[in-house]
């Protein structure tokens, strides 16, 4: 099982999760930061590829469903992108109609294709009010209403499963310094694995590169089924690489993602039951196109 997160995003919800930890799932007040000029239309290309792009003062989402959009406006716990599992409810459409959204990004002057970019408070608190114009937007163009509830659910626990808290041969500490990169030598293309990120090169295959445990347990959600829950203890980055035979595959020569995550990384995926933050839709309208 995979949750649908669109490759083109992959690069915006990087920065959004460096850029600022937050509480998701708290309505905009009369007060919160809005766009001075935005505009909403349907998307009726037969297109399936999304794509969000935030440059100086102008914010575009081209292509995108509800779902995706709310999952940007409010993430889940330290910026990660929503799971299907952590976003319930909403009309018939939530995941299926299609939005552009063109707006003007008041107080907003960064680059998210600059080199370093989100390495400064300055950086990190225009990304925070853009979110939250983001969130004004969706509350008063589709009349969205949400709130939180957590809620007791099959999940995996993520533990150390040999003796002592080794690691696995394929998981190894780090001691790169991410940011300091980034500010000197840019970010690699597509094809290279970003420092302090993680990629799948194909269904079944998994790297990471001075990635902290955070992001590989959310990953692994995609994989499992149900919530990944990290109580392994392990702080700092690393590297990693990961390979198993998806459900499915015919590639009989790899092993499925339990046993390749405890002989492979040297950590266990234990079925548990355990509180689950989640987002629930109240109610969402379409919205009156421009």
């Amino acid at each position: 099982m995979r949750s649908s997160v669109p490759d083109a995003l992959v690069h915006v919800l990087c920065w959004l999760s460096c850029a600022v930890c937050v509480t998701a799932g708290q309505e905009p007040t009369a007060d919160a930061p809005a766009f001075e000029v935005a505009t909403v239309r349907e998307n009726r290309s037969g297109e399936t590829r999304s794509r969000i792009e935030l440059v100086n003062a102008r914010f575009n989402a081209t292509n995108m469903t509800l779902r995706e959009l709310v999952a940007i406006a409010y993430p889940a716990e330290g910026g990660a992108f929503r799971h299907a599992s952590e976003l319930v409810g909403g009309p018939g459409w939530f995941n299926s109609a299609r939005f552009d959204i063109v707006a003007s990004a008041d107080g907003f002057r960064g680059d998210t294709n600059r080199p370093g970019f989100t390495t400064t408070a300055a950086d990190r608190a225009s990304v925070e009010r853009v979110r939250q114009m983001l969130q004004r937007l969706l509350a008063e163009r589709f009349a969205l209403r949400l709130h939180h509830e957590t809620r007791p659910t099959p999940i995996y626990a993520l533990v150390t499963a040999k003796s002592g808290g080794a690691l696995g041969p394929d998981l190894r500490r780090s001691t790169r310094d991410c940011l300091e990169e980034w500010k000197t030598q840019g970010k690699p293309d597509a094809r290279n694995v970003a420092c302090g990120s993680i990629q799948g090169a194909r269904p079944g295959s998994m790297a990471g590169q001075a990635a902290e445990i955070g992001p590989l347990v959310r990953s692994l959600w995609d994989w499992t089924g149900r919530p990944v829950i990290d109580r392994t203890g392990l702080t700092g980055r690393f590297d990693f690489t990961l390979r198993w035979s998806p459900e499915g595959s015919t590639d009989t020569d790899a092993p499925s993602i339990f046993t390749a995550v405890q002989e492979q990384l040297g950590l266990k995926l234990e079925p548990a039951t355990g509180p689950v933050d989640v987002l629930v839709v109240d109610a969402a309208e379409r919205p009156a196109v421009e």
